[in-house]
C-alpha cells in the first residue's frame, strides 16, 4: 500500500511528508521528504542527496543504493575508517 504525500512548507520550499505510510516492493527515493512512522518492505531504497528526515521508520528486507553526493560521503567515511584502523595497527607495533 502506498500513500500520497502531503506537502509541507519548509524554509527553502516544500517537501513531501509521509506519516504512517507503508511501501512494498519497487524503488523508493528518500530524498526531499520527511518520513515518520513509515514501513518499507522489500523496497530498493535510493539516496542521492541525503536531504531527508526519518523518524521511527522500519526497513524490512530492503536494499540500499547510494548515488551522487550520498555515495561521496560513504567514500569519505571509508577513507576515515581506514586511516583510524591504520593508526591503531601502527601504534601496536
Amino acid at each position: 500500500m502506498e500513500t500520497k504525500p502531503t506537502l509541507v512548507k519548509i524554509r527553502k520550499g516544500a517537501r513531501a511528508f509521509f506519516k504512517n505510510s507503508e511501501f512494498s516492493g519497487g524503488e523508493q527515493s528518500l530524498d526531499d521528504a520527511i518520513w515518520e512512522d513509515c514501513i518499507f518492505e522489500n523496497c530498493k531504497i535510493v539516496v542521492e542527496q541525503g536531504n531527508f528526515t526519518l523518524t521511527r521508520c522500519k526497513f524490512i528486507k530492503c536494499s540500499l543504493r547510494l548515488e551522487g553526493r550520498a555515495a561521496n560521503v560513504i567514500k569519505l567515511v571509508e577513507l576515515f575508517s581506514k586511516s583510524v584502523v591504520d593508526e591503531n595497527v601502527e601504534s601496536q607495533k
